[in-house]
């Protein structure tokens, strides 16, 4: 063989190498899902770089999956009705808020086909026990320029038909979440923190009544009415005392099995309304059930009934949990004014308990309660007007994926 054939075998090989180098990478790429591009940017730090190098961590990567422009965009706008800016900033407070963020996580849990779909291509491994904080991430609102009575809903996604499937969960979850929250459970998270400040001012004059009540002893010649509020008052204290032991078992219950039939234990629930019916119902389907000789056009309708029984079981024992706590919180509000009708009516009689420091400062604290439920119910008021007239309006595609 000669020198030159030699060296342009030598040549012809490392061309096939790097060809096949070269071949390799392309069809890997060309193979790889569209959603490389997104995670690359947002993948977990490498465990050997140091501490102050500049790998971003996972908030400062959600940053930028927020500020991302390679996915599709979605927008509807949302409209008060004879709105104006600060009725529809209370809608953009509500969206933007933890607990409807919560509320919009639960719903997505509930359809773990749409879930998959709108999450699956940010859940690398930097994100894979942050779903919540990637939705967060996924959808914002928006100032409209051309209207004063609306705000825009922003979703993001990896495509234009994801994009839109989150859009639509969000508008559904968020109509479900202004329906189902009240007074006492707002949605707006500045509102939880007036719930908050009330509650802790209300537990405080709860406490300082009973140390007021507990140290005015009743009077030898206390008259009939100040006796009766006594006896009241202490026949409802042993009421509520029964439902806290009730409410502890429940609780105590369901950790241990959370089945809700697991809850015809507690006797209070067990001889609720309709249920000693129903479930001696489920008994008499079961024994037919479980005779083989039935006919099984029969069996078809004994189990269709069975299974509507048992759903009416659990709505009933819902039910019944519901008005335990009902029961509770009534009888709270209702020792609570024995207590003070209690107070007032020794205060009057006694100079004593009138003078006492601890007298002063319950007058201040129901005062100052009474001062922050008008603010309140002032700012709630504003936001049910806002919440009782809104609507979204046409969904528009404000960016198509790269």
């Amino acid at each position: 063989m000669q020198p030159w054939h030699c060296v342009l075998l030598i040549v012809l090989t490392l061309s096939l190498f790097f060809y096949g180098v070269y071949y390799q990478e392309i069809k890997e790429e060309s193979q790889a899902p569209l959603t490389l591009s997104y995670e690359d940017d947002f993948s977990e730090p490498d465990p050997e770089v140091p501490k102050g190098s500049e790998v971003p961590d996972k908030e400062s990567a959600l940053e930028k999956l927020a500020e991302s422009n390679n996915w599709a965009e979605h927008r509807v706008l949302l409209v008060v009705e004879n709105g104006t800016p600060n009725l529809t900033s209370l809608h953009s407070d509500a969206l933007e808020s933890p607990d409807f963020l919560l509320q919009l996580t639960a719903l997505l849990s509930q359809n773990p086909t749409a879930k998959e779909m709108i999450l699956s291509p940010f859940q690398s491994n930097a994100f894979k026990q942050n779903e919540s904080q990637i939705i967060r991430a996924l959808f914002s609102t928006r100032k409209s320029d051309r209207r004063r009575d609306g705000i825009y809903l922003v979703c993001r996604g990896h495509s234009i038909k994801s994009s839109r499937l989150l859009t639509n969960t969000v508008m559904q979850a968020y109509r479900l979440a202004t329906l189902e929250e009240s007074l006492e459970r707002p949605l707006i998270f500045r509102f939880q923190k007036y719930r908050q400040k009330i509650g802790v001012l209300e537990q405080r004059k709860l406490e300082l009544v009973e140390q007021i009540q507990q140290s005015a002893s009743i009077a030898k010649g206390a008259n009939i009415e100040e006796i009766a509020l006594q006896s009241e008052l202490i026949e409802t204290s042993k009421e509520l005392a029964m439902l806290n032991e009730t409410l502890s078992r429940i609780d105590s219950i369901h950790k241990k099995d959370p089945s809700p039939l697991a809850l015809l234990e507690v006797e209070r629930i067990a001889k609720y309304q309709n249920l000693p019916e129903l479930i001696a119902m489920t008994s008499q389907l079961r024994k037919i059930l479980g005779n083989q000789d039935t006919d099984s056009f029969v069996r078809k309708e004994v189990s269709r009934n069975l299974d509507s029984t048992m759903s009416k079981i659990v709505r009933e024992i819902a039910g019944a949990i519901t008005q335990l706590k009902s029961e509770t919180k009534e009888g709270l509000k209702r020792k609570e004014v024995l207590e003070e009708r209690m107070i007032e009516m020794r205060a009057s009689e006694d100079s004593y308990v009138k003078s006492s420091p601890k007298y002063s400062l319950l007058e201040r604290l129901n005062e100052e309660i009474r001062s922050q439920k008008e603010i309140y119910q002032s700012n709630f008021s504003e936001w049910k007007r806002a919440k009782n007239t809104f609507r979204f309006e046409e969904i528009e595609i404000l960016k198509q994926e790269k």
